[in-house]
């Protein structure tokens, strides 16, 4: 169920998040946005479907913008459980702004 590592090489941004459980409660998690998607820190694998709906505010947006992730697998780091996940169908509108908040961050 869980491997021992990270596999992401892009630039990533800390960033707080609010992830859907299997009983529709909105929880919050540090982790982390990628152009690609997300790493959600110690997070419950027991708790979350496969897919689930995200929300982040991204620093350049008024309202925060909500987000289907299929979380694609589990890892330990920190003797803690994470989850790395993608983006399932984001909009090209989405995609945009996310990078444009990368951009930013690295200049």
């Amino acid at each position: 169920m869980t491997d021992n590592s990270e596999r992401r090489e892009s630039i990533r941004i800390p960033m707080r998040f609010q992830v859907c459980s299997t009983n529709s409660d909105w929880q919050s998690f540090n982790g982390d946005l990628s152009i690609s998607g997300v790493r959600l820190d110690a997070i419950s694998p027991y708790r979350f479907a496969p897919i689930t709906e995200l929300r982040m505010q991204l620093p350049d947006e008024l309202k925060q913008r909500q987000v289907s992730v299929l979380i694609k697998r589990y890892f330990t780091s920190d003797s803690q459980v994470h989850a790395a996940a993608t983006f399932d169908g984001l909009e090209l509108e989405a995609e945009l702004a996310i990078a444009r908040v990368i951009d930013a961050y690295q200049g």
